[in-house]
């Protein structure tokens, strides 16, 4: 009968150690699902903020290639109001001229 005692409070003292080892486990199985949910909300707020960069980014993109695109018209728009001052200047030159052969 001693045997059975034995056996019974050895099992008993197993069984409160997998009880023990079980509430532990479901503890750090819940800390677990809390730590995963943060980095969900986490991961969530950083892909926020990268589709806010990349709107951002592409928004000065288009800007860029507006600037590109005015400061090509204004080049052309310079070699247009170069190539008119050349035209003025040989205007001028041939008035000049002209009125050298009328004087007397």
């Amino acid at each position: 009968m001693a045997q059975v005692e034995e056996v019974a409070r050895a099992a008993g003292s197993a069984l409160d150690a997998i009880a023990s080892g079980l509430s532990t486990v479901s503890q750090a199985t819940d800390r677990s699902l809390v730590t995963v949910g943060r980095s969900r909300l986490l991961l969530e707020q950083v892909a926020g903020h990268v589709e806010a960069v990349t709107a951002t980014a592409s928004a000065h993109a288009a800007r860029s290639q507006d600037v590109s695109a005015a400061v090509e018209e204004q080049s052309a728009t310079t070699e247009q109001i170069s190539a008119s001052v050349t035209q003025l200047v040989e205007a001028a030159e041939n008035l000049r001229e002209l009125a050298g052969r009328w004087q007397v």
